[in-house]
C-alpha cells in the first residue's frame, strides 16, 4: 500500500528523526565551557548524571490517612536528549536554560543504545486520583526493599528454600537470589526513566516537562554480562568538581529519619560515560549526526576540532549548525531580505 504523503508531512512536523542532547549552560558570552565539553563528549562519551537542577531527586507525594507521604526516586545515572522538531528547539534551548549547544544522534542510533522516552507520571496532587503515580512509585520501592531481604534471607543456610513449580521445573536457592538480583536491576533502570510531569505542587504548570519531550539512555546496560557504562577516569572526575564543585555533595535529600547510601554518597559517584556498544564504529562520537552551536565562532571552533581528529567520527563527518540559522531559517532570511530589497528598489523608483 502506497504512503499517504500527506499523513508522512504530518508525522514528520511533529516527530524528528534527529534527538539532542543539550550541554553547557552557558551564558550567550561564554563560549569557551560549551566547546569543552563538545571535545570531551568526542573523546569520553557522554557523561551520565544523577539529580535534577537543582541537585534534588524527582519527587512524587500521596495522601493517606494519617497524611501526605513524600517519595523520593533513586534513579541510576542518566544522560538526556529532547525529542522537540528542530524547527522548534529555539524555543527549549531558550525558554528551558538549556544552552545553545546541543548534538544529535538519529532516532535508530539512541534506540540501539537501549535509549527510550521518559515515563511521565502527573505529580500535581490536585485530585485524589493523581496520587496513583506517587503510589506506585512507592510500592516499586517497597519492592526493592523486598528483594533485598530475599536476597539476605538467602545467605542463611537454614533459609533457602527452593521453588517448585506445577511443570515439575525447580528454582535453586543459587537461582533465586540471581533472580532476585536481576529484578532489583530492572526496577532501577524502570524508576530511572521516570519523570515528573511537572514540578511539584505547581498547579500553574502542569504539564512544564512534558513539553520538553525527553528520552534517556540510563546506566546498568551490559552486554555479555560486561557493563557497558563506565566509571570517571581520575583526571575527568577531578575536572568536573573544579567545574561543578557542588557535585561532590550528596544528592539533596526532603525527607526526615532513614537515608539510604545513595543520599549520603557524593552524586558524582553515581556518575558514569556512555560510549556506545564498545565496537569501533559504534562510538558515541562516531555517531553524532550533527552539531548545535550558538555562534560563527564556535561553529569555526568545532569544525575546527573536528577536522584535526577526523578519525573519530564519521565520514563524512557531522554538521555543524548555528541556532536560529538552520534549514528553514535560511528561507525565512531569504524571504525577509527579499521583501527589504525591494522595498528599497520601490523607494528608489
Amino acid at each position: 500500500m502506497a504512503r499517504n504523503p500527506r499523513a508522512a508531512r504530518i508525522r514528520a512536523s511533529y516527530l524528528s528523526e534527529r534527538i539532542h542532547h543539550f550541554f553547557a549552560r552557558t551564558s550567550k558570552d561564554d563560549e569557551a565551557q560549551g566547546i569543552t565539553v563538545f571535545k570531551s563528549i568526542a573523546e569520553n562519551g557522554l557523561l551520565l548524571t544523577v539529580a535534577n537542577q537543582t541537585g534534588g531527586a524527582d519527587v512524587f507525594t500521596f495522601g493517606t490517612s494519617t497524611g501526605p507521604v513524600v517519595v523520593e526516586i533513586e534513579q541510576l545515572a542518566r544522560v538526556c536528549f529532547t525529542d522537540i522538531p528542530e524547527g522548534k528547539l529555539e524555543v527549549h534551548s531558550e525558554d528551558a536554560k538549556y544552552g545553545r549547544f546541543a548534538i544529535g544522534f538519529r532516532r535508530a542510533t539512541i534506540v540501539s543504545w537501549a535509549g527510550s522516552p521518559v515515563w511521565y507520571l502527573p505529580n500535581t496532587g490536585a485530585a485524589a486520583l493523581t496520587d496513583a503515580a506517587g503510589v506506585m512509585i512507592q510500592y516499586l520501592k517497597f519492592g526493592r526493599d523486598a528483594l533485598k531481604l530475599l536476597e539476605a534471607l538467602y545467605q542463611h543456610p537454614s533459609c533457602r528454600p527452593s521453588l517448585s513449580f506445577a511443570d515439575g521445573a525447580v528454582l535453586q536457592p543459587t537461582d533465586v537470589i540471581n533472580r532476585s538480583h536481576l529484578a532489583d536491576g530492572s526496577i532501577a533502570r524502570a524508576l530511572s526513566f521516570v519523570k515528573e510531569m511537572s514540578p511539584r505542587n505547581a498547579p500553574s504548570e502542569e504539564f512544564q516537562y512534558l513539553y520538553e519531550r525527553e528520552w534517556r539512555i540510563v546506566d546498568g546496560l551490559k552486554i555479555n554480562g560486561a557493563d557497558v557504562c563506565k566509571p570517571l577516569p581520575a583526571p575527568l572526575r577531578d575536572a568536573l568538581l573544579r567545574t561543578r564543585p557542588e557535585w561532590a555533595q550528596p544528592i539533596k535529600c526532603g525527607t526526615e529519619g532513614y537515608r539510604s547510601q545513595y543520599f549520603t554518597q557524593p552524586m558524582i559517584d553515581h556518575f558514569r560515560l556512555f560510549d556506545g556498544s564498545g565496537a569501533p564504529d559504534d562510538t558515541v562520537a562516531k555517531k553524532i549526526a550533527n552539531v548545535l552551536v550558538p555562534s560563527g565562532s564556535a561553529k569555526r571552533e568545532i569544525e575546527k576540532y573536528i577536522l584535526a581528529n577526523s578519525e573519530r567520527f564519521s565520514n563524512p563527518p557531522p554538521s555543524v549548525e548555528i541556532f536560529g540559522l538552520r534549514r528553514g531559517d535560511f528561507r525565512q532570511c531569504a524571504s525577509a531580505a527579499l521583501q527589504w530589497f525591494t522595498g528599497q528598489a520601490r523607494g528608489l523608483s
